[in-house]
């Protein structure tokens, strides 16, 4: 059987109007964390998709993709919640997998080449200002995106859904219910004083309640929202050393900056405050809030 190449391109119905103006932009030292941090994850892809695949199931299940449809996924990173998605799209169908880190999207078309997803276009997009038609998506995947970073995103996603579209979105409850995220900080805290979190903090707050209002009043009507607790394991220290020194973007980058004596330092202040489950590996917990909107 003859093989295809997938098309790196954009659907002619979301190719349509699209304003050069829109394209993504850099958005400074964000925007270089992240391209940074894009080979890294690809690199180790499945130590991190272990700990949340349970998350892109719950929302491919909810989306339930249908034959000839096209379906977007914003911040996709290297693309496996929507790989999940592809097959029941058909041939006529198509995934957009969307990101706005070159590197991401990189690690997103090695994916799909490994894994023989043809009906997939690659495109570098920002959730503020998605460069596409007007309604020209059935359906919206979002997972661990900054879909709830301000008004924009929400109303975004809901100009380019066709009626009747629908939406599935997974983010990250409040910084204090994911000890993945404040572990390896406080490791590196305890040792140069240093601290992840500058300017406004995102999950400041999370709830089920404010994410179901924050939907809600982009339009959409909420069918579900409930929270998932997942958690990151790590078999050896090894393991969890990787996660925090090359996948924590600037905890990791921080890292990265210090002497190997530092480095050492934070290392064993990482294992000390890393709790273990029941099996012996290092366990590191959180919580997802996921929800189905139309």
């Amino acid at each position: 059987m003859a093989t295809r190449t997938p098309n790196w391109g954009m659907p002619p119905t979301c190719h349509q109007k699209i304003d050069e103006n829109l394209l993504v932009t850099d958005a400074g030292q964000s925007r270089e964390l992240w391209e940074e941090m894009g080979a890294r994850w690809a690199a180790e892809r499945e130590l991190l998709w272990a700990g949340t695949r349970p998350v892109s199931e719950w929302l491919v299940t909810r989306l339930q993709a249908r034959a000839g449809e096209t379906v977007l996924e914003l911040a996709a990173g290297t693309g496996d919640t929507g790989f999940l998605v592809a097959g029941a799209l058909g041939s006529n169908g198509r995934l957009l997998t969307s990101d706005r880190s070159h590197a991401m999207l990189a690690g997103a078309r090695a994916r799909a080449a490994e894994l023989g997803v043809m009906n997939v276009d690659f495109l570098e997009l920002d959730s503020d200002k998605l460069a596409l038609a007007d309604e020209c998506v059935d359906a919206v995947i979002s997972r661990f995106g900054y879909l709830l970073k301000g008004e924009a995103p929400l109303a975004e996603v809901r100009r380019v859904l066709r009626p009747g579209g629908r939406l599935v979105c997974a983010v990250w409850a409040e910084r204090s219910r994911n000890a993945w995220m404040t572990v390896p900080r406080a490791a590196l805290a305890a040792v140069v004083g240093s601290d992840e979190q500058t300017g406004r903090d995102l999950l400041a707050g999370r709830s089920l309640e404010g994410v179901r209002a924050a939907v809600a009043g982009a339009g959409f009507v909420v069918a579900e929202i409930t929270e998932l607790d997942v958690a990151y394991r790590f078999a050896t220290e090894a393991e969890l050393w990787a996660f925090a020194s090359e996948l924590r973007g600037p905890v990791a980058v921080a890292i990265s900056e210090l002497d190997a004596g530092k480095q050492a330092e934070v290392r064993a202040e990482l294992e000390r405050l890393s709790p273990r489950d029941a099996s012996g590996s290092y366990a590191l917990p959180g919580v997802a809030i996921v929800s189905l909107a139309t």
